[in-house]
């Protein structure tokens, strides 16, 4: 019989947590829970699959766990809760995916029990890409460009010290 995937759970919100411990091991989890940062050795041992992180807890925030997990190069994937904005979560997803961890998503304090299920639930994003787009080749992108078929998309740059824009990153997609 396989042992069940283990999710770690890391909020300083007890009964935050327990609700999360609740959503996963119904869903076929097992689950490990701390409620400091600072026990984030404890929660890396159990070798877990996928670690929800809370962003504002008490003696070490989210962010500095997000490096943390970027130095050992954690392998699982992350999903961030905070109560606070929306941008504060997208920024802290950035940092965290810029600091090459995989992220599965983010919610919003409160959170449904359906929320946290999809994310526990969802394939992996190269697998979904994989099956959305079949691979682009040098033929393609030659019939794209001879045929001024590219279509640009264009984003932002923004530091995240003190939100000024930076540059601009371009993509170009063929149809």
């Amino acid at each position: 019989m396989n042992t069940p995937a283990c999710i770690a759970l890391l909020d300083d919100d007890i009964a935050l947590c327990d609700f999360m411990r609740k959503v996963a091991e119904k869903a076929g989890y097992r689950t490990i829970m701390v409620h400091d940062g600072r026990e984030l050795a404890t929660l890396l041992v159990a070798q877990p699959v996928l670690l929800v992180l809370d962003l504002a807890m008490a003696h070490m925030d989210g962010i500095e766990v997000i490096r943390q997990l970027a130095a050992v190069q954690y392998p699982g994937r992350l999903v961030l809760v905070s109560g606070h904005s929306a941008a504060m979560l997208q920024s802290a997803k950035l940092l965290a995916e810029l600091q090459g961890l995989r992220v599965a998503g983010v919610l919003t304090k409160p959170m449904r029990a359906e929320s946290l299920l999809a994310l526990l639930q969802a394939p992996e994003p190269a697998a979904l890409r994989a099956q959305a787009q079949p691979e682009l080749n040098r033929d393609d992108l030659s019939r794209g460009i001879l045929n001024n078929e590219l279509v640009m998309h264009y984003q932002p740059q923004v530091r995240l010290d003190d939100g000024a824009w930076s540059g601009v990153g371009a993509l170009a997609r063929v149809p």
